[in-house]
């Protein structure tokens, strides 16, 4: 039995030899000639995963940002190739605008989507802290949607794409009554 150790890719050369208990008597061969075999373990690409925001503030209704804190990727395997990094608000939420770090690009994208490309570290870096501005009035969950592909980036299985969705609970306040005058 021959067991790999997880994430664990490349190959060995493995020397067998079967031996008889029944000893050598009445002129008896107890071994099998050695033999040798290549073994190779190819890789094979592991998806990238999400830790979600560890800390949220300002979610609440009328509030005018809510911020995300501690939102992380991690890949075992994407060995300084890029990813491709989409985060979706919805309810006509909208992301506030930020400067990236260096080596990040944004592509595409629009008030409610935020797509960015780039090397874990980088992507990582932006991920740590956002803020996004809420719907008017707007209370209850507000979903993101938050997908990652690490583009194929090492191993067979092609491109491999994570996508997880990060809910925010919004919590109503109690608007003071209004009126128009007729």
């Amino acid at each position: 039995r021959f067991t790999v150790a997880t994430n664990v890719s490349g190959e060995t050369w493995v020397t067998v030899q079967a031996v008889d208990t029944g000893g050598i008597a009445n002129g008896g061969i107890d071994r099998s000639p050695v033999d040798r075999f290549l073994l190779r373990v190819e890789a094979v690409n592991d998806p990238p995963s999400w830790t979600l925001a560890n800390a949220i503030s300002g979610n609440i209704e009328d509030s005018p940002i809510v911020s995300l804190k501690g939102m992380r990727l991690s890949d075992p395997d994407v060995d300084g190739q890029p990813l491709d990094v989409t985060l979706e608000l919805d309810s006509e939420a909208t992301w506030l605008e930020r400067s990236l770090p260096d080596g990040l690009q944004r592509v595409g994208g629009s008030e409610g989507v935020l797509r960015w490309w780039g090397p874990l570290d980088r992507l990582n870096q932006a991920l740590d802290e956002l803020s996004f501005r809420t719907a008017t009035n707007f209370f209850g969950t507000q979903n993101i949607r938050l997908t990652v592909s690490d583009l194929g980036s090492s191993g067979k299985g092609g491109a491999q794409v994570s996508s997880v969705p990060l809910l925010v609970s919004v919590t109503p306040v109690n608007d003071a009554p209004s009126f128009n005058a007729l």
